[in-house]
This record gives C-alpha cells, sequence and structure tokens, in this order.
C-alpha cells in the first residue's frame, strides 16, 4: 500500500505506529488495505460468511440520479468516520 500511496500522492503522507495502542492514525488521504479494489472480493465473501443475510433488505434512496440502494459495509472501526465511502 505504501508504493500506491507513494505513487498518487507522493511523500506527503504519514503512517502510524502499527502498535494499536499506539494512539497514531492514518492520514485521511491514505489509501488502506479495505480501500483497494482486489480486495473487495474477498471482504464481501468474509461478510456474507459471518452475516448470510447482510443487505437483503437495502434501504432505497432517492438521488438526482434516481432510485438507488443504501447499502451497510463493514469498515475499521474509526477510520471512516464522516465520509461517504
Amino acid at each position: 500500500m505504501k508504493k500506491w500511496n507513494r505513487y498518487f500522492v507522493g511523500d506527503a503522507l504519514t503512517y502510524p505506529n502499527p502498535d494499536p495502542d499506539s494512539g497514531e492514525v492514518y492520514d485521511l488521504r491514505a489509501l488502506r488495505y479495505t480501500d483497494w479494489s482486489p480486495n473487495a472480493l474477498y471482504l464481501e465473501r468474509w461478510t456474507l460468511a459471518q452475516f448470510p443475510d447482510w443487505n437483503a433488505n437495502p434501504r432505497s434512496v432517492v438521488t438526482n440520479a434516481g432510485l438507488m440502494d443504501a447499502i451497510e459495509v463493514l469498515k475499521p472501526s474509526g477510520h471512516y468516520k464522516g465520509r461517504a465511502i
């Protein structure tokens, strides 16, 4: 991920101490493991294995692009607060 973060953002990013007790957080501009599309299928299968009825009846919302399903997606706690994706 560091390679792709450097490619897309340059050297402006900082990386946290990997120890979860360090209190350090990822730069909000950084791509993380769950953002990367090749992992999407794995994460979908992993989620559905634990929650087989996940998104079985999604909420529908009307946007200026038409009717869309508002689905739930698992993300690591705290990193995505206030974000849409």
